[in-house]
């Protein structure tokens, strides 16, 4: 039986149709066998999500504040919530809350509503805080991990 010579060139053109599907099957499934080996290295290799932050809220504060005029006396109603770095600080700041209280009325009657109503006052009141908190109460103390000061609510009168 002798095929002519257009019946060749349909079986070559078949058997070439063939050998690109097989091809480009095993090349989507390797694709996708090492795009899976690589998503999963990927996951694995992945940070840990941050821990939750600990949070410690404090009953709001009015103070006096430091008069820088014979006009009388202006008031500081403020805010505060500690964001702590561990459940230890949590723990030892509530055992010690009147310790606690008293610091900050110390550091808060200091201020002047001068340095309050801008930002950088505000943020050099946090700072002073979070110094006032830091500093052993007492012997045997762990160290504590205050991370940030937040004020949630801030009004000078």
């Amino acid at each position: 039986m002798k095929v002519s010579q257009s019946g060749r060139a349909t079986l070559w053109i078949i058997i070439a149709l063939v050998a690109v599907i097989v091809l480009g099957a095993g090349g989507v499934g390797g694709w996708l066998l090492l795009g899976n080996r690589a998503g999963t290295a990927h996951a694995a290799s992945a940070p840990p999500p941050p821990a939750k932050p600990v949070f410690f809220q404090l009953d709001p504060f009015t103070v006096n504040l430091q008069q820088t005029t014979s006009d009388g006396g202006q008031l500081l109603y403020v805010g505060i919530t500690l964001q702590l770095g561990d459940a230890t600080s949590q723990a030892f700041l509530q055992e010690h809350l009147p310790q606690v209280r008293d610091r900050l009325l110390l550091v808060l009657s200091g201020q002047t509503a001068g340095n309050l109503i801008t930002s950088a006052g505000k943020e050099h009141l946090a700072a002073e805080i979070r110094g006032a908190l830091v500093k052993p109460f007492g012997a045997g103390q762990p160290k504590l991990a205050v991370n940030h000061v937040l004020f949630t609510q801030f009004i000078v009168q």
